[in-house]
């Protein structure tokens, strides 16, 4: 059932793409590219890693691969949203589910091909196809099995661990520390698309729920484990008090709630909040090695996205 007249076209793409959160795929590039050229003894240029056209390419390559998994989201849970989340663009029939299987074809495909020129171009390699190949299978992996395989949630988290290192391996090469670095971020998302579970199904208090919620408490707060394969000064450790105590900030509540009122019901704000702090994720890596003016750009994003998820909703 419809419950609004069809918005521009624009908006109906924007709104499948999810776009609220495609800075967090920007900054995430960002990050690993800065990250892995300093790692590596590559210098880690701030502007170089903007401007030259292989950044380029690897940001809108990376960024399709995105979108088409959003994409790809909404064309196969179409029967799913019908009955638990009908406000979804093919559920108000503002948009024909073909179309948008047609859209995520074209968008991963064109992000495949990009990334796969990237590393032929550049690098001289088929690292670029490999790195693409990888993502896509993730992608279609955790969209096919995300309602019915709890595991899938592992994909997930696969999925920007291995933006991670994709970014890292075209801008520079895949150093070790890179490696625990995505490896922290993937347990981060993981961690959040736990707790997404519950946007639709309120979870009762119990053994069972306390004990996932405490995984959850873990995952969420992983990026702690960063601090014994990093390098370490003063402006890592100023980002990660600032990181932890938003986190804390934003789960405080939620397990009160829990605690007090016997049951767990996520909303997707509190989704978007933890969402929106994956910038703040990446400030903490590029402390790490002292690219100052790298994270001042991921701060700005954290400011914003709270503001552009108001206007798109990020889940």
């Amino acid at each position: 059932m419809m419950l609004t007249t069809a918005p521009k076209p624009w908006f109906i793409l924007l709104t499948l793409g999810r776009v609220s959160n495609l800075p967090t795929i920007w900054t995430n590039v960002l990050a690993a590219s800065l990250f892995t050229q300093v790692m590596l003894g590559q210098g880690g240029n701030f502007f170089n890693a903007l401007l030259l056209s292989r950044g380029l390419f690897v940001l809108l390559g990376m960024s399709l691969m995105y979108l088409g998994g959003m994409f790809l989201n909404d064309a196969i849970d179409a029967k799913w949203d019908r009955a638990h989340q009908v406000a979804r663009p093919i559920t108000q029939a503002w948009i024909s589910q073909r179309a948008v299987y047609l859209f995520s074809y074209f968008l991963l495909l064109s992000g495949m091909l990009l990334l796969t020129l990237v590393g032929w171009v550049y690098l001289a390699t088929f690292d670029g196809l490999n790195a693409g190949l990888s993502l896509f299978l993730l992608i279609l992996l955790y969209n096919l099995f995300h309602k019915t395989w709890v595991y899938s949630r592992l994909l997930m988290g696969g999925c920007r661990a291995g933006m991670y290192l994709t970014a890292g391996l075209l801008m520079g090469g895949i150093s070790g520390e890179l490696i625990w670095v995505s490896m922290g971020l993937g347990l981060y998302i993981v961690g959040i698309t736990l707790l997404a579970q519950f946007e639709h199904q309120a979870a009762l208090f119990s053994y069972r729920y306390g004990v996932l919620l405490l995984l959850v408490l873990l995952l969420l707060f992983s990026p702690l484990y960063l601090v014994f394969f990093i390098p370490l000064n003063p402006l890592f450790y100023l980002i990660l008090s600032g990181f932890l105590l938003e986190l804390f900030r934003q789960l405080f509540p939620l397990i009160r709630g829990f605690i007090s009122h016997k049951s767990l019901l996520i909303q997707p704000s509190d989704i978007g909040a933890l969402l929106a702090m994956i910038p703040l994720f990446d400030a903490l890596v590029l402390a790490s090695v002292q690219q100052f003016w790298a994270c001042i750009v991921c701060l700005c994003v954290y400011i914003l996205l709270p503001k552009l998820q108001r206007w798109i909703s990020p889940t």
